[in-house]
């Protein structure tokens, strides 16, 4: 009886002790839990309503909504829109006025923001506890995607789609007027239109990479482009610079973005990508789930150490963080922003020499049938097909006066062979000799029996005789003079 309760007591002690462990565990995932879910804040907004989230020039976080706009401090503090604002706000319907991230690009500098209407047109200026629309526009829908900006406190965007074409150009937003115009330039290179671009401002000079658009030379449409090209503000020009390299992890902005370090930051769901304009650099870092969730609609922003996003979970928008210096910890991805180009003068320069090489194989083969079977010289000898033979200087000067004038007179022939005067028949002797001796080294050279020059009466005085060729007889044509004969 008393092992049977010592042994009931040994199993209400495990039980207890089993209940403890369990309400342990309990609090330890809850507030694990917690901490899972710190990095991520309800926004302070009613459900499907409509929102711009945005930053004040003191870098706080904003939601703005037609009644007013939420600020981030240490809590969520509202605050209404005047009069005019909420009357002006109450009139949008849901088109494409109708104030929101997915309609409108937020623009800021340190005193300045604005609500630009994707595709051109539509202005507001956030001033405190108002927003103001300031142009006299209507809805362009010009220049969906375009690459917004501002340079030296005024609005900018280049490129663009809209009415089925990619824009090329870039256009301004003149406060003094409330339009926008074309931005006049003195360029006379212009990279092709494009949308959905990265883009940074440094110094005086817009930079692009990339973008897409359909290429004549593709049957694919709104395809990624692997160009890029800078603007100086202050030449008023385009300038081409090298292709991107395709191994970049981003060849085209589809993603919010933000500046970190001086240099353009894009974010995906398991990454981020900071381009380096300035010394031609891309630093990616990359972790599964880096910013898991992420509403690509949506902006990102900086604010001290910490990127904040806007996080899409069961239909529901919730604000979300990552540290800065928790990304740094991950080991970057190095790329070159470019790769070297052929320039295009090297194209045609290659044909040409690949079309001269052929061309200068075949002359050669040529100049060979060429000089097979024709009796030729120069100054050195005679030659016959790949044979040759050294003449002295007078039997090249009687080879030179027979290609000129197809025959030459005994008197002729006797003041080449000496300049003393002999006796007729000596003369006649010394001829017949000269003559000899050349049709033996035609002979020998050809290894035909047939004479080259033969000896024949002077048909206008039958006392004397001239000599002529059997033969043609031409000088010898230098190869490089055949080779550019056509």
């Amino acid at each position: 009886m008393l092992m049977f309760e010592n042994i009931i007591k040994i199993k209400l002690y495990l039980i207890k002790k089993l209940k403890l462990n369990f309400a342990f565990v309990k609090c330890l995932l809850i507030l694990f839990g917690g901490l899972i879910f710190a990095q991520n804040s309800q926004l302070p907004i009613k459900p499907n309503e409509h929102y711009v989230f945005s930053q004040s020039k003191e870098g706080y976080l904003e939601i703005i909504t037609k009644n007013g706009f939420h600020q981030l401090k240490s809590n969520w503090v509202y605050t209404d829109f005047d009069s005019l604002t909420i009357k002006n706000l109450s009139k949008l319907g849901a088109d494409e006025l109708q104030i929101n991230n997915q309609n409108y690009y937020f623009l800021k500098d340190s005193t300045q923001s604005y609500l630009v209407l994707k595709g051109g047109g539509v202005v507001y200026s956030k001033l405190k506890n108002s927003l103001l629309r300031i142009d006299n526009s209507v809805p362009q829908k010009n220049q969906h995607g375009s690459s917004a900006f501002f340079y030296k406190k005024n609005l900018y965007m280049y490129g663009g789609y809209g009415f089925w074409s990619f824009k090329d150009y870039i256009s301004f937003f003149d406060e003094s007027t409330g339009q926008w115009e074309i931005l006049k330039n003195k360029s006379k290179f212009f990279p092709p239109g494009r949308w959905k671009a990265i883009h940074q401002i440094v110094g005086n000079k817009l930079y692009v990479l990339g973008g897409r658009n359909n290429p004549e030379t593709s049957i694919l449409k709104d395809i990624a482009l692997n160009d890029a090209f800078v603007f100086d503000f202050e030449t008023k020009k385009f300038s081409a610079l090298d292709n991107i390299n395709p191994n970049l992890p981003f060849s085209y902005s589809y993603g919010p973005n933000l500046i970190i370090d001086s240099k353009k930051a894009y974010i995906g769901e398991n990454q981020l990508v900071l381009f380096d304009f300035k010394n031609k650099k891309v630093l990616s870092y990359f972790k599964e789930n880096l910013f898991e969730g992420i509403d690509n609609e949506k902006h990102a922003y900086k604010y001290q150490d910490t990127v904040y996003f806007i996080k899409n979970q069961k239909n529901k928008d919730f604000l979300a963080k990552v540290s800065i210096n928790d990304i740094k910890q991950i080991e970057p991805i190095h790329y070159e922003m470019y790769v070297k180009t052929q320039n295009n003068y090297m194209i045609p320069i290659i044909v040409f020499l690949f079309v001269f090489m052929c061309w200068t194989i075949f002359k050669l083969f040529s100049y060979k049938d060429f000089l097979k079977d024709l009796i030729v010289f120069d100054e050195k000898g005679i030659y016959y097909g790949e044979k040759f033979f050294l003449l002295n200087e007078k039997q090249i000067k009687f080879i030179k006066h027979l290609n000129v004038n197809d025959q030459i007179s005994s008197d002729e022939l006797n003041k080449i062979i000496s300049t003393k005067t002999y006796a007729k028949s000596h003369l006649t002797l010394l001829r017949s000799e000269f003559i000899e001796k050349l049709n033996d080294i035609y002979k020998k050279l050809s290894s035909k029996k047939l004479n080259l020059v033969e000896e024949v009466q002077n048909p206008k005085d039958n006392r004397r005789k001239i000599y002529r060729t059997t033969r043609q007889i031409s000088e010898k044509e230098s190869f490089f003079t055949f080779l550019f004969k056509l």
